[in-house]
């Protein structure tokens, strides 16, 4: 009867906390998406003064008029593994060791309100203290993650030329996102 109680509970915060969430992305004009090229952030205009010194860089109008404004953004992840006997002490050598990898994006976004853009990300990735080897996807150095200009040509068409990160589904088998 206690495991149910547990899982009454724990179901009724998740769904609570759904709620909240979806609430809140309701009311943010600018609201972070998975893809960062997907975020725009036109709707900060003129909201200068309620937004934080890191929010003001969302929506830097470029112009007086406002038609035209760059967003920066970036993303840091930092990541921790600490390995003790992963050959279940088959091999009584083994040292444990902890490795820390860490990784940025940093994007800006150039609009204008006719429907030019262009859209940069760069990317970096660094690891400390893996043994007894580095994986290669781990470590790269400062490189383009996406890089795209739109031109507009009719009333809903708009030509993309560039590179672009895209979703692939489910992402069971292919992830947008290292872990």
């Amino acid at each position: 009867m206690l495991r149910c109680r547990r899982l009454l509970v724990a179901l009724l915060a998740s769904a609570a906390s759904l709620g909240l969430r979806s609430a809140l992305a309701a009311e943010d004009p600018c609201a972070v998406k998975l893809f960062r090229w997907q975020e725009d952030c036109r709707n900060l205009r003129g909201q200068a003064a309620a937004l934080g010194a890191l929010g003001r860089l969302r929506y830097l109008p470029l112009n007086t008029s406002g038609s035209v404004w760059l967003t920066l953004g970036a993303e840091y992840r930092l990541k921790t593994e600490y390995y003790n006997a992963p050959d279940f002490f088959l091999r009584p050598a083994f040292e444990p060791y902890t490795a820390l990898g860490e990784r940025v994006l940093l994007h800006a976004d150039l609009r204008t309100a006719q429907g030019f853009r262009v859209f940069v990300q760069l990317e970096g990735a660094t690891e400390a203290n893996r043994k007894p080897l580095y994986f290669p996807f781990d470590r790269t150095r400062p490189d383009i993650a996406q890089a795209f200009v739109d031109v507009p040509l009719l009333d809903t068409t708009v030509l993309r030329v560039g590179r672009q990160e895209l979703d692939s589904g489910g992402n069971r088998l292919i992830s947008t996102r290292d872990a």
